[in-house]
C-alpha cells in the first residue's frame, strides 16, 4: 500500500470518510458514505481536490434542481418580454445549438 495520510472520518461535501479500502493502481481508495446513505469507494485524490464530493445520485439531483432553478429563470424573463435568443445569451448558451432546446423548455414548462 501506498503511504498516505489517515482521512478517516472526515468529511469532503456529502461524503463522510469510513475507512481504508486499498489501493488501485498506487492510489489510495477510500469507502466513503454519502449523506443519502449510499457507500462507495473513492480515490484519495479525488477527494482532498474536490472533484468527488458526492455519489451520483445526489449530483443528478444537484443537477435537477439547478435546471428547474434555471427554467424558472429563463419562463421569468420570456414573461419580461425577452427572445429566445436574448433568453440564450443571457444565460451564456450558444444559440445556434442551444435555441430549440430553450424554446422547447420554456414552452413545456409554461403549460404545466
Amino acid at each position: 500500500m501506498s503511504k498516505s495520510v489517515d482521512i478517516s472520518g472526515r468529511k469532503f461535501g456529502r461524503l463522510q470518510v469510513l475507512k481504508r479500502a486499498g489501493e488501485k493502481n498506487t492510489h489510495a481508495l477510500w469507502e466513503v458514505r454519502c449523506e443519502c446513505g449510499k457507500v462507495l469507494i473513492v480515490p484519495y485524490s479525488n477527494l482532498v481536490s474536490g472533484n468527488t464530493t458526492q455519489c451520483k445520485r445526489c449530483y443528478g439531483d444537484t443537477l435537477k434542481v439547478i435546471s428547474e432553478e434555471i427554467v424558472k429563470k429563463m419562463l421569468s424573463a420570456r414573461a419580461d418580454g425577452m427572445t429566445y435568443r436574448e433568453i440564450a445569451l443571457e444565460f451564456g448558451y450558444p444559440v445556434s445549438t442551444t435555441f430549440n432546446t430553450i424554446k422547447r423548455e420554456i414552452n413545456s414548462k409554461s403549460k404545466t
